[in-house]
């Protein structure tokens, strides 16, 4: 589970090189224990990529300038510490702002994460520096879940952010 982030990392690095044409859906992954609506010009792509025990998908939008993934694993023990080791061990993100909520009955802890080059351990492109990540991290009896959310330009994160959101409030962990 402590390779959510620099899972989700090295992916925004295969993101920007992967593209993809969306279609209209919600998303309900049984093997995941999850569903997600997804907007008009969304769609998942590729297929479940496995490391040790977690899962992650991902999905594009916004005529491939955004991403969203979702990583699933064990639930979190000791969740909200856990949380804030995930957050803090880079260095680049010291004191995170966290907002802690039900997300659709389950514990969830929100915070926007910056990006940097030594996150990543690959050099960023010229106006890849103030790169962010709107993070999620869900926990429910069963499972752990980090849901990332960033756009291509971190110049336009700020305009995608509600519809990330709004995304996101829609993730039902399955019974």
């Amino acid at each position: 589970m402590r390779k959510f982030i620099h899972i989700s990392g090295i992916v925004l690095i295969f993101f920007l090189c992967s593209f993809v044409w969306a279609g209209n859906n919600s998303f309900v992954s049984q093997e995941l224990g999850f569903s997600l609506n997804l907007p008009d010009g969304w769609n998942q792509e590729g297929v479940i990529d496995r490391a040790e025990d977690v899962a992650m998908m991902k999905f594009i939008g916004e005529q491939n300038m955004a991403l969203i993934t979702v990583t699933q694993g064990p639930a979190f023990d000791n969740f909200k510490e856990y949380v804030i080791s995930e957050l803090t061990q880079s260095g680049s993100n010291p004191n995170p702002i966290l907002e802690e909520f039900a997300l659709n009955g389950v514990d969830c802890i929100k915070t926007v994460v910056p990006v940097t080059q030594n996150d990543l351990g690959v050099a960023l492109p010229p106006g890849f520096d103030n790169m962010r990540v709107l993070t999620y991290f869900i926990n429910s009896p069963k499972n752990g879940y980090m849901i990332t959310a960033t756009s291509v330009f971190p110049k336009d994160f700020d305009a995608k952010k509600p519809l990330f959101e709004q995304i996101i409030a829609s993730f039902q962990v399955l019974s």
